[in-house]
């Protein structure tokens, strides 16, 4: 839980602090122990349960016997949906706007997580996308989609995609592809087979 409260600290620090704020924040986490940079990776896919104390023991089971490789399941309760829109979404979200950022998301992309964080990233957007969305898709969809195209890089999402992403959710169809097929470790390549499905508009 100390790994919680810090990450959200430091998402706070860049989303009072500003340019300078999110600067500094950047060359931190880039000049510093790549751990940092593994925490906020691991918090983002991996994140332990949280909600209601009394839902704990009937969910207990699934969250262990997750590897730490691969991604607990989804969640949608509010204390979550807060954390992620306080922490690690937040965090990356206002790092985004800011110069050296695209050094930031490089490093990321090197991770052993990264592949972890964008199926994250991708069922999030797809929960979003859901008719009706789920609670976690409706509050933390748009930062989601503010962050996946600088993550993933101009040669998987073209410019004209990341303004839709921006705009909008992504249809229902595109959302159901999303969920089938983001367990795969190619997640990249299918986000990036799937989203040109944005662009005719059509469900």
């Amino acid at each position: 839980m100390e790994q919680v409260a810090g990450i959200a600290a430091l998402a706070n620090i860049c989303d009072q602090g500003g340019v300078c704020a999110c600067e500094d924040t950047i060359f931190a986490l880039l000049e510093g122990d790549t751990m940092c940079l593994d925490v906020i990776c691991l918090l983002l896919f991996h994140t332990p349960f949280i909600g209601p104390e009394e839902e704990i023991e009937a969910v207990e089971r699934d969250f262990d016997r997750t590897p730490e490789t691969s991604l607990t399941p989804d969640q949608d309760s509010n204390s979550y949906c807060f954390f992620m829109e306080a922490g690690p979404l937040l965090l990356l979200s206002e790092m985004s706007n800011w110069h050296f950022s695209s050094a930031l998301f490089a490093s990321i992309r090197r991770t052993q997580f990264y592949p972890q964080i964008v199926q994250r990233l991708a069922r999030i957007i797809a929960r979003e996308g859901m008719k009706p969305p789920t609670r976690d898709g409706k509050r933390l969809g748009k930062l989601c989609r503010r962050i996946i195209s600088p993550l993933v890089g101009r040669e998987v999402l073209s410019a004209e995609v990341e303004q839709l992403l921006r705009s909008r959710p992504v249809s229902e169809r595109v959302a159901a592809s999303l969920l089938e097929k983001s367990s795969s470790l190619n997640t990249v390549e299918v986000i990036g087979s799937l989203m040109p499905c944005l662009l005719d508009g059509t469900d």
